[in-house]
C-alpha cells in the first residue's frame, strides 16, 4: 500500500499457528478471554479482580497496552518474541473524556468487528516507552491476536475477545484490530491478504509457504500482492475513464486505487469496495476526514477542514461508473462514513 501503512505480514492468519508463536502461558489466557467473549465487567482482569488460572500470568495492567513481563512467567518465556497479551480502552469517539483518540468498535455484516487503537503516546514532559508499540508491531508482523476491553459509561468494560492486528497507519498513529478470532472459526476469507476464493492452488501454496518462512516463497508471495493490487487499480482505471471520482483529475501518476473498505476479506479487491482518487484525497479518505454518503454518493468533509482547500469538495457528488454494477457498494460506503463520524465528533470535543 503507502509506506505509511504497515499491514500484517502473514498471508493466511490461523489461531494454531499464533499459539505456536507465543509463551505457553499465553494458552490459558486466550482460552479465558474466548471463554468470556461479549462479557461486561466492572474492572479489568488485574489486581483483585483476575481470574484464576491454572497458570500464573497477568491478564492486564493500568497501561492501555499490556505485555505481561517474561520474567515472572514459569517458562521465562520461552525465548519466544514479546507480544501484547490486552489491550483496553477508556472510551471510544463517543467518551470525549477519553485520554486517547480511540474509534468506536464497527461490526460488519460479515458478522466480524474492526476496531482503530491509538498507539501507545507519551504523557506531557514524558519519553514515549517503544516497548508497548514495539510489541504491538510484533503482534502485527507475526499474526499473533490481542485481546479487547473497552469501557462504556455507566456499563462498564466490554471483552470482545481476541483481535488480530491487522494494520498501522501512521499518518492516525492507529492500529486496526480485526476480531473475533477463534479456534474453531474458519477465517481464511477474513484473513487472506486477497481474497481467497480468486487465488489459483499454486498461488495458495506459495502463501502457505510464504508464511512457513519459506524466503523464495515470499518473495513470490509478494508478486502476487501486487500483481493482484495491480489487477485492482487496473479494473478501477478502467470504470473511472482514468479520473478521480471527487476532482476528476486524469494525470494517471497522482491516481490512485482507494479501498472502501480496507480491511481483509471477500469483497477486498472488487471494483464496488474501490474509488478510483487523486493521492491526497486518497489520503484524507483514508483518515478519515472526508467521507462519501450512501445512496447519494455526496462528499462530506471533516468540520475542521470546510474552511481549508478541500471545503469546496464539501457536498459535492463523486462521478460513478457508468455501468450500475461497478459503483461503490451502499452498506460499505455507510460503514465509512460511521468511522468519519466517530472521527469528527472526537475532533470536535478535544
Amino acid at each position: 500500500m503507502y509506506d505509511r501503512v504497515i499491514e500484517c505480514g502473514v498471508n493466511f492468519l490461523s489461531y494454531d499457528r499464533a499459539c505456536e508463536l507465543v509463551p505457553p502461558e499465553y494458552l490459558y489466557a486466550y482460552d479465558w478471554f474466548q471463554e468470556h467473549e461479549g462479557d461486561t465487567f466492572p474492572w479489568l482482569p488485574m489486581g483483585d479482580h483476575a481470574p484464576t488460572l491454572p497458570v500464573s500470568i497477568k491478564l492486564a495492567r493500568q497501561s492501555g497496552i499490556h505485555t505481561p513481563s517474561y520474567n515472572s512467567l514459569e517458562s521465562k518465556g520461552a525465548g519466544k518474541s514479546r507480544y501484547v497479551l490486552l489491550v483496553h480502552s477508556e472510551g471510544s469517539a463517543s467518551s470525549p473524556s477519553s485520554p486517547y483518540p480511540d474509534m468506536d468498535v464497527v461490526r460488519r455484516s460479515d458478522g466480524t468487528w474492526t476496531f482503530d487503537y491509538c498507539a501507545h503516546r507519551p504523557a506531557p514532559g514524558k519519553t514515549v516507552n517503544q516497548s508497548y508499540n514495539g510489541d504491538m508491531m510484533n503482534n502485527l508482523r507475526d499474526g499473533v491476536p490481542v485481546a479487547v476491553y473497552v469501557r462504556y459509561p455507566g456499563i462498564g468494560y466490554i471483552n470482545y475477545g481476541l483481535a488480530y492486528v491487522e494494520r498501522y497507519d501512521s499518518l492516525t498513529d492507529m492500529f486496526t484490530l480485526h476480531g473475533p478470532v477463534s479456534a474453531e472459526a474458519s477465517n481464511v476469507d477474513f484473513c487472506s491478504v486477497v481474497p481467497y476464493e480468486q487465488l489459483t492452488e499454486e498461488e495458495k501454496r506459495i502463501f502457505r509457504d510464504a508464511d512457513d518462512g519459506d524466503e523464495r516463497k515470499k518473495v513470490l508471495a509478494e508478486q502476487v500482492r501486487r500483481e493482484k493490487q495491480g489487477e485492482f487499480r487496473r479494473a478501477l482505471m478502467n470504470a473511472y475513464s482514468g479520473s478521480c471520482a471527487a476532482t476528476g483529475v486524469d494525470v494517471p501518476e497522482v491516481l490512485q486505487a482507494a479501498h472502501i473498505d480496507p480491511y481483509r476479506g471477500k469483497k477486498s479487491q472488487i471494483v464496488t469496495n474501490g474509488m478510483l482518487l487523486r493521492a491526497d484525497i486518497h489520503l484524507l479518505y483514508d483518515a478519515h476526514l472526508l467521507t462519501v454518503l450512501p445512496e447519494n454518493n455526496i462528499i462530506r468533509v471533516n468540520k475542521q477542514f470546510i474552511r481549508s482547500f478541500y471545503g469546496q469538495f464539501n457536498g459535492q457528488s463523486i462521478a460513478v461508473p457508468e455501468d450500475p454494477l461497478l459503483r461503490p457498494n451502499d452498506e460499505l460506503l455507510e460503514m465509512h462514513m460511521r468511522e468519519f463520524e466517530s472521527v469528527e465528533r472526537r475532533m470536535s470535543a478535544a
